[in-house]
């Protein structure tokens, strides 16, 4: 056996293309768990009432339909 043996091409390759694959899926869960928990501050601002526009209704041209009749924010 020699010492210094290169990797052969075909080898260099498959581990970029396994190290691509990796990266990608690694990528991917950390935007899945990202938008998982906007997705669930979203559902339950919403179910306290909060409104996703922050600031008052006065102003709003959908005011109307955003809002239940009788509750004003």
């Amino acid at each position: 056996m020699r010492r210094g043996r290169a990797l052969q091409p075909e080898r260099i390759d498959k581990m970029n293309g396994e190290t691509n694959i990796v990266s990608t899926l690694i990528v991917a869960a950390v935007l899945a768990v990202i938008v998982f928990f906007i997705a669930r501050r979203m559902i339950r601002d919403r179910k306290a009432g909060k409104h996703s526009c922050g600031a008052g209704c006065s102003g709003c041209p959908m005011s109307g339909s955003c809002h239940k009749q009788g509750k004003k924010a």
